[in-house]
């Protein structure tokens, strides 16, 4: 954006406060953006608030825009979004005629992986991605179901014949419990974690597989729930115990929770109720992503495909550097 540009947008707006230009003048100023790169300027500003030390989690998954369909073709967003805030890392529109398998390994090839660890679920539990995620220098935790069917069944067998556990605690078997209680219900959580496969299963950097039980019991019925879900991950027992994994395992619902779920109701929102071209719905979905991801960083408002009444622009977003 040019020197003009960036000052339009801001109108006399400052840190005392005043009045905004007008909604014409921004949507002009807003046009002469080059969305990718206000993007990626924004997705730089969150990754430099990234925690320092340890490993970081981060969430790879990806979902349907809501509301794209309305007046155009669907659109469909990978994205990696940090566990914790949901804070967006990267993300890359699925081509129609492609699915999250392609589209994954493109998303990955430009970030920095090393001291990460990538979770994904099911669909995303691919060898060449595994290999990838290694060969940058990550780490990853990635969900077995049938896709996986033969892998799957290997380690739900593994663990399913528990006369060999008790031996090999902290050797080549490891477990940890953690309780919650919330959203009605009561909730048990069972992580374990184990050595033995690793070498057969013949996965990229296999170290351990997983087993995590949950039991729920929902208050107000007194209804029991069990679920059981298997993974594998290239983290050594050193690196992490059950606990993190656990951590590491249920903090990827950040993505659905933080991301998703608000961006459904932000992009749904303004793209329902207009008529826009399918470049003007990437602006719109890459503006709310990034509102999400840079933690509001850049309002909402400043989305030249913006229809609805602009609330006050903060004053951060006005000091952002002319691009």
């Amino acid at each position: 954006m040019g020197q003009g540009a960036h000052r339009n947008v801001g109108g006399t707006a400052g840190a005392g406060g005043g009045k905004l230009s007008s909604e014409s003048t921004r949507k002009r100023a807003i046009a002469l953006v080059d969305v990718s790169e206000l993007e990626g300027r924004l997705i730089g500003l969150s990754a430099g608030a990234r925690q320092a030390g340890g490993l970081r989690g981060q969430a790879m998954d990806g979902k349907q825009v809501r509301g794209c369909g309305t007046h155009g073709r669907l659109m469909h967003l990978l994205s990696v979004a940090r566990h914790g805030d949901g804070a967006v890392l990267a993300q890359v529109e699925v081509a129609t005629k492609e699915n999250e398998i392609v589209a994954a390994p493109k998303l990955l090839k430009g970030l920095e992986l090393r001291s990460t660890v990538t979770t994904m679920d099911a669909m995303l539990t691919q060898r060449k991605l595994a290999g990838q995620i290694l060969g940058q220098g990550g780490h990853y935790l990635m969900v077995v179901k049938d896709n996986q069917a033969s892998m799957r069944e290997s380690i739900a067998e593994l663990f399913e014949v528990g006369s060999w556990m008790f031996s090999q605690i902290g050797t080549r078997y490891w477990k940890g419990e953690s309780r919650g209680k919330g959203h009605g219900r009561i909730e048990k959580r069972t992580l374990e974690s184990s050595t033995v496969l690793p070498g057969w299963l013949r996965w990229p950097g296999e170290a351990q597989v997983l087993r995590r039980t949950c039991e729920r019991e929902i208050i107000a019925t007194g209804k029991l729930q069990r679920e059981v879900s298997y993974g594998v991950t290239g983290l050594l027992p050193a690196q992490v115990g059950p606990k993190e994994l656990e951590g590491y395992w249920r903090d990827h619902w950040t993505i659905e929770n933080r991301l998703h779920h608000v961006r459904d109701v932000t992009v749904g929102k303004r793209i329902r109720g207009a008529r826009l071209t399918h470049s003007q719905r990437s602006e719109t979905a890459s503006s709310a992503c990034c509102d999400v991801g840079a933690g509001q960083v850049l309002p909402t408002p400043l989305c030249t495909t913006q229809l609805i009444q602009p609330k006050p622009c903060p004053s951060s977003a006005l000091s952002l550097p002319p691009i």
